[in-house]
């Protein structure tokens, strides 16, 4: 998952050198991704223009440990609205990759990341019921009025999750992905 020399690039050099990142170089800083994005609207201080900003300003350790760069939908509203064509979502996939690689994985969304792909790997399917634990910790506890209405409703996921037929193709998919 990335040796050490990999770092040398620094973050934007990193992102830039994946298929996601590849036109990272080309943003103008027009401002038209935050301009249309939802989350931007619904979530103050979000910014897709920001995000690739501060990384073309190699500005890692801020960013990569942030938990803004998973509040991202990927709802493609930047990529249409782009005049640049440089898919602000597509970039913003390449550096949670690259927070991963980098050990940051102490965010909701790193966490959430992960223990959807730890699920994948163990049963080839979410354990929903835990997912949000799993994401969130202790602060899921908030929820249980939340949870009790919808465990009344019938609509609680059971806890315990099947595996799979094809488990080995799903781990086989999920080494490539590792490498």
């Amino acid at each position: 998952m990335g040796g050490t020399a990999r770092h040398d690039r620094g973050l934007a050099g990193d992102v830039a050198a994946t298929p996601d990142g590849k036109d990272l170089d080309h943003c103008i800083q027009c401002g038209m991704c935050t301009a249309t994005c939802p989350v931007a609207e619904a979530v103050p201080g979000f910014s897709p223009r920001q995000i690739v900003a501060r990384t073309i300003l190699d500005l890692a350790d801020e960013l990569l440990a942030s938990d803004e760069i998973w509040y991202c939908a990927r709802c493609q509203q930047c990529v249409a609205s782009c005049r640049k064509n440089i898919r602000p979502a597509d970039i913003i996939t390449a550096i949670r990759t690259e927070a991963l690689r980098r050990g940051n994985r102490d965010t909701a969304g790193a966490r959430h990341t992960m223990a959807f792909l730890s699920d994948l790997g163990g049963k080839g399917k979410l354990n929903e019921a835990l997912l949000t634990f799993r994401t969130l910790r202790w602060s899921t506890f908030k929820m249980i009025p939340y949870a009790m209405r919808m465990l009344a409703r019938g609509k609680i996921p059971p806890p315990i999750v099947k595996e799979i037929e094809g488990m080995d193709e799903v781990q086989a998919l999920i080494e490539e992905f590792r490498k």
